[in-house]
């Protein structure tokens, strides 16, 4: 049986808005990752890019591969990130 401990290294611990979280899986769709986070629909979901680099806006359709650390926000419509 697994500790505490190890079930926690399965997990990855990331951010959503500047709250730790641990997600069960490192790789996702877009689509899945929103209903993860439970982003509400009208709104969008960006990883913050470390540096002068632009965020990157989550698109349903596209693959992400989560490592410790990332930190992800949403916005509502109207204001940019």
């Amino acid at each position: 049986m697994e500790s505490v401990e190890e079930k926690e290294k399965e997990k990855v611990r990331i951010f959503f808005n500047d709250q730790p979280l641990f997600a069960p899986k490192e790789r996702w769709t877009g689509a899945e990752f929103r209903e993860f986070l439970k982003v509400p629909s009208e709104n969008r979901l960006y990883k913050d890019e470390p540096g002068e680099r632009p965020d990157t806006l989550i698109t349903p359709e596209m693959t992400l591969e989560l490592k410790n650390g990332d930190k992800f926000y949403d916005l509502p419509p109207g204001i940019k990130g």
